[in-house]
């Protein structure tokens, strides 16, 4: 098929997607007032550790970077400066994964600005992601058209701008992209070690080990896989996640120090007890908004995707969204909706429409602009 898009087209759009939103995140930071919000005088909540390191980001060409580090950017850096530290009931390092600290302490090493790596690395995780994203899109749907719309959809989505920010969800984008890509081309060990190195990242990536599995019981015996791979690939998907909490119960003495930190933000482990108090979130009236709509818009998707494609992309999309549920709280649900990226392939298909997929995009890219802006006036945005 010659409208198959290519590794180039791929490649081409997903950089030249970061460049602009980095470049005009960066130029919002240049034109930033005062009033506009600071981190000790924040427009919407900025915890600890913005103000500290707000000192670190005024040295030397850190300030051009600065005005992407905010909000959880910061407590990245903050891992970097203070390692791990576990403080009950209080918001502190233990509640962030690794994979970002890892990368931006080894860029240090060899003489590379961390504050720079910790910019950089993401967006060109996502470029890569972004590649092997197209591909198996098209594999599952074999509709080059579709594959095209999805990625457009990707790089436009409202909140596709914590792709370009010092976060991990770009990380945990491309080692599962890579992941799937691989497994449809049976690279079991490739898919075992994006996977593995996925736990460190988000733990929403554990949804595809599970989802694999899912789809190995769903299929016919003599379509299956053997046995092994999937398990391989199963317990692959976790090791990293057992490792970081290892590690956690050596510098902190809690081995469960990572999900019980959230309890600073407003969350607590996954439960019943947090879908109840969720569903409660959702009925006052004060937080219906962006979250309440991206939790059910991607439900639905989810359904779709179930009904439509399979255990497998179902999974994926409906995983994190109750996971998030499940911890009594919906804050950030926007971002955490960046998990669910196969959603994007329903996305694509109800866009069918040329003008409805044209208006889409262009909302979609406006919106974006607005959350660009938003953040980098430390107005929290997800």
């Amino acid at each position: 098929m010659t409208n198959v898009p290519s590794w180039r087209w791929l490649l081409i759009l997903g950089a030249t997607s970061r460049v602009l939103v980095v470049a005009f995140g960066l130029l919002v930071g240049y034109l930033r007032t005062p009033d506009m919000g600071t981190p000790e005088v924040p427009s919407v909540e900025a915890s600890y550790p913005n103000v500290g390191q707000a000192e670190l980001l005024a040295r030397g060409s850190r300030t051009i970077v600065e005005p992407w580090y905010r909000f959880d950017a910061d407590w990245y850096a903050e891992i970097l400066r203070i390692g791990y530290i576990y403080e009950p009931n209080l918001k502190c390092t233990a509640a962030f994964m690794p994979l970002l600290p890892v990368c931006m302490a080894g860029a240090q090493r060899v003489g590379i600005d961390p504050y720079w790596a910790g910019l950089i690395l993401p967006n060109l995780a996502f470029v890569v992601g972004f590649g092997f994203f197209g591909k198996w899109v098209f594999d599952v749907t074999q509709d080059a058209s579709l594959t095209r719309r999805a990625c457009w959809l990707v790089v436009a989505f409202p909140f596709s701008l914590f792709f370009s920010a010092p976060y991990q969800e770009a990380f945990a984008f491309c080692l599962c992209s890579l992941a799937l890509w691989a497994w449809r081309r049976d690279r079991i060990l490739l898919t075992a070690l994006a996977l593995a190195i996925a736990g460190t990242a988000r733990l929403t990536t554990l949804a595809v080990g599970m989802g694999l599995f899912l789809e190995w019981l769903q299929l016919p015996r003599d379509q299956r896989k053997s046995l092994w791979k999937v398990l391989v690939v199963g317990v692959s998907n976790i090791v990293g996640v057992l490792m970081f909490c290892i590690y956690l119960q050596s510098v902190t003495g809690e081995f469960f120090a990572h999900p019980l930190s959230h309890v600073g933000w407003g969350r607590m482990p996954p439960s019943w007890a947090g879908f109840v108090q969720s569903a409660e979130w959702i009925f006052e009236r004060k937080n219906l908004g962006a979250e309440v709509l991206c939790t059910f818009g991607f439900l639905a998707l989810g359904i779709r995707a179930w009904i439509k494609r399979g255990f497998l992309c179902g999974f994926l999309i409906l995983f994190p969204v109750i996971q998030a549920f499940s911890t009594g709280s919906l804050m950030s649900m926007q971002r955490i909706t960046l998990a669910c990226f196969p959603a994007f392939i329903e996305m694509a298909d109800c866009l069918r429409s040329r003008l409805l997929f044209r208006v889409s995009l262009v909302a979609c890219l406006g919106l974006q602009v607005l959350m660009v802006y938003r953040y980098t006036n430390w107005m929290f945005v997800g």
